[in-house]
């Protein structure tokens, strides 16, 4: 798994458990060594990623009736029974 790929992995898993763990444990959690999750550059990076993120219930969702709508836009990442998607203004 490549660099980028951990990093979005962690600032998912960060935005997900909604402050329950750390950036740095999220990291952990997403496979970086020691020395890359103590490099606050790379904390930094995560972090900002994270708070592009946002989480959409399934219980949210529900009764959206845009969620039934067909798009040609990719589906959003899962975890643990959460979406999580780029937040967009």
């Amino acid at each position: 798994m490549d660099k980028e790929a951990k990093d979005r992995i962690a600032a998912q898993l960060a935005t997900a458990s909604k402050g329950l763990i750390s950036v740095p444990q999220a990291m952990k959690a997403a496979g970086f060594p020691t020395p890359d999750r103590k490099n606050s550059t790379l904390i930094k990076r995560v972090w900002r990623r994270s708070k592009d993120l946002v989480v959409v219930d399934q219980k949210s969702r529900s009764g959206d009736s845009t969620s039934k709508t067909v798009s040609n836009e990719p589906q959003p990442a899962r975890i643990e029974g959460q979406t999580v998607e780029r937040f967009q203004e």
